[in-house]
């Protein structure tokens, strides 16, 4: 499988908002009109989505989480590089939510 290379404007933006990131991992598994009943004799029915009211629900609860999340944990907001990459763990833990 051939994959673009990635140019150096890719490589060196910011990641964009918590939600977007979200959004972008959520497009990466959406797969309308892939047959979901070959993927479930597969057992790989785990790895996609298929209705597009499923990634709506998705994207929605996405945009919702990382509200909270930018509401909840206020430093994790101010990172420069993607939270979930950078953020210490005790930045992501309920015990911080008041």
């Amino acid at each position: 499988m051939f994959t673009k290379p990635s140019t150096n404007s890719e490589t060196n933006s910011p990641p964009g908002s918590l939600g977007h990131q979200f959004l972008g991992v959520l497009k990466a598994v959406f797969q309308p009109g892939r047959s979901r009943h070959v993927d479930k004799k597969n057992g790989k029915a785990h790895l996609h989505i298929y209705s597009k009211n499923t990634m709506r629900k998705y994207t929605e609860e996405a945009f919702e989480f990382a509200r909270f999340l930018k509401a909840s944990f206020r430093p994790a907001a101010r990172l420069k590089c993607s939270p979930l990459r950078c953020a210490p763990l005790s930045l992501l833990t309920l015990s911080n939510v008041v």
